[in-house]
């Protein structure tokens, strides 16, 4: 069963714990207030729906122990947090995913942002010391995807794997393999490994280009020398 949410749920100084559920209005579920710094907040099991989502543990940790927005893509994500763990899958549709604190991945993780949406990542973003075996991170977005701190400086990724970014900006240097599938993105001075994987990329196939352009012409000497031959 889903639990459907709308509107704002907030404690005081007390964890909260919520099972699957169906974000069918605009949910705001908050931790923290002025009489508190915040308690962990427990996403135990599927997260879905149409609207936005907005989780606020202030000082304290946020755990989304299974997917969001895999089977009805939310419309918008933001997660504030001092530490942010994510062991599934994020979908969005038509609005921005925004981590606003350290997150760290304890699985495999595609993340996916469409409709001119931006995937934004405030703090440092790691792989979880507990993870079991490599860990990638997949990220597709038709916005920005920025990461304004560092990413894989605890504990890195085995890759993270870019398959679409109208901009992929780094802000901080980059201790994981960054790879882009698609197309060289537009990025700032800290990216340009990328961008000279890319540019690599387009000189290996312009010089194998050459090379069946060349072996085209031998092919075609050595047919003419057997027709003067004959």
């Amino acid at each position: 069963s889903l639990l459907d949410t709308r509107g704002t749920i907030e404690t005081v100084g007390k964890t909260i714990d919520i099972g699957n559920m169906s974000v069918i209005g605009n949910t705001t579920i908050r931790s923290t207030s002025k009489e508190s710094d915040g308690k962990n907040i427990y996403f135990l099991g599927v997260v879905e729906g149409p609207k936005q989502l907005r989780a606020n543990a202030g000082k304290a940790k946020v755990c989304f122990e299974n997917h969001v927005g895999s089977g009805t893509a939310l419309e918008s994500l933001q997660v504030t947090a001092s530490t942010i763990e994510m062991d599934g899958d994020v979908n969005s549709k038509d609005g921005n995913v925004v981590f606003a604190g350290d997150v760290v991945f304890t699985n495999t993780s595609n993340l996916t942002a469409v409709g001119n949406a931006n995937i934004i990542f405030q703090g440092t973003v790691n792989v979880d010391d507990n993870a079991k075996g490599p860990v990638d991170l997949i990220l597709d977005a038709t916005g920005k995807i920025e990461f304004q701190k560092d990413v894989g400086d605890s504990k890195g990724f085995n890759e993270v794997l870019v398959t679409r970014a109208g901009e992929l900006i780094c802000r901080s240097p980059l201790k994981s393999n960054i790879v882009t599938q698609t197309r060289a993105p537009t990025a700032a001075p800290s990216v340009t490994k990328v961008e000279e994987k890319v540019v690599s990329a387009e000189k290996t196939s312009k010089e194998e280009s050459k090379e069946v352009e060349v072996l085209q012409n031998i092919s075609k000497n050595e047919a003419k020398e057997d027709v003067h031959q004959s």
